[in-house]
């Protein structure tokens, strides 16, 4: 997505006098080419998942052996069974909420449509090491990430579950950093069936982003206690941010040293994102607005009016001086700053 921010145009004649000024924020998207497998471009906020399905939402994978250095590996979770049932598996059930309860039978859980995404641990299954795992291709734009779900506590056990919510930075993470506190399954609900929900902070870490995103559920210390493991699940996930505005750059102007009577020097400093820039060019005051699904170069015509001389780092721009001037005409110029993310879809 590439979204723009306006300065006002330079213009000047023979030595180039400066009329200058700010005009308002235009936001505009630009869909660059490519695909990617099983992670989620974020649109607008908040994503909500629900897992009220048999298959793995787009950017969801369940994984064994995950330790703090490493993602572990893909399982796919099996589409329907009970609470109870001592498989060790990542498995979708009902979800552990009114009008159900923990007498609810087998075939009444089957039939429930609320579902939630769950994990019987064994002592030869994700423990430690399981971990619900969500895949963000990005999050350029957008800051102050937040997390709400609903822990489930399905089938009540002795042995007490220590899990984490995490997040990792890049395409395969080796480094992941705990978000708030640690819970368990036997602290949800007070220990009894049922469900609490579970809020987390990102502060400024997840941030803007121009690579992968991870943000994880996992146990990564073996159970405590006697006796067998609970079946832990989550549902109803929130994730929620605050989308960034792109601001003018902070500076455009005329380049005095770089400017002759052929030619136009301009230089520009980034706004405080360190967004890019473009400039474009015309021979009045007037430019078009640069168009949804389009990627400018030099040269690339704006819609109406305008023709781009430079898209690149501000401060780049003093060294591309706008040749091939014609004396005593006057030229009027206008930058935008913009920031861009890859589109990737999963399937």
């Amino acid at each position: 997505m590439t979204h723009f921010s306006t300065t006002a145009a330079v213009s000047g004649r023979n030595k180039f006098s400066l009329r200058f000024k700010f005009l308002g924020i235009l936001l505009l998207v630009v869909l660059l080419s490519g695909k990617s497998w099983g992670q989620v471009t974020l649109g607008t906020s908040p994503y909500n998942q629900d897992f009220n399905t048999t298959t793995l939402p787009t950017g969801w994978t369940t994984r064994t052996s995950a330790t703090a250095n490493a993602l572990g590996t893909s399982v796919t979770p099996v589409t329907t069974n009970t609470w109870a049932s001592t498989t060790g598996e990542f498995r979708f059930v009902a979800s552990a909420k009114s009008p159900l309860t923990s007498a609810s039978l087998t075939a009444t859980q089957n039939a429930a449509t609320d579902r939630c995404l769950a994990v019987k641990p064994t002592g030869s299954f994700g423990d430690p090491g399981q971990a619900f795992t969500f895949q963000i291709s990005n999050t350029t734009g957008m800051t102050n990430f937040s997390i709400t779900f609903n822990a489930q506590l399905s089938d009540v056990q002795g042995r007490t579950t220590i899990y984490r919510v995490e997040y990792g930075l890049g395409t395969t993470p080796s480094t992941w950093t705990l978000v708030g506190s640690t819970f368990t399954d036997l602290s949800i609900n007070s220990g009894a069936w049922g469900n609490s929900n579970i809020t987390r902070s990102f502060g400024t870490a997840l941030d803007n982003q121009s690579g992968n995103v991870w943000i994880r559920i996992s146990c990564l210390v073996a159970a405590t206690g006697s006796g067998s493991r609970c079946t832990f699940g989550i549902d109803d996930v929130n994730l929620s941010w605050t989308s960034s505005s792109v601001n003018n750059p902070a500076t455009f102007t005329q380049q005095s040293s770089n400017t002759s009577t052929t030619q136009v020097g301009l230089t520009a400093s980034a706004n405080t994102n360190s967004n890019n820039i473009i400039v474009a060019f015309n021979a009045i005051n007037s430019f078009g607005i640069p168009t949804d699904g389009t990627s400018y170069s030099a040269s690339a015509s704006l819609p109406t009016a305008g023709t781009v001389i430079y898209n690149g780092l501000a401060s780049g721009l003093a060294s591309v001086a706008h040749t091939g001037r014609a004396a005593n005409t006057a030229y009027y110029y206008k930058a935008w700053s913009y920031w861009v993310y890859e589109l990737f879809i999963g399937y």
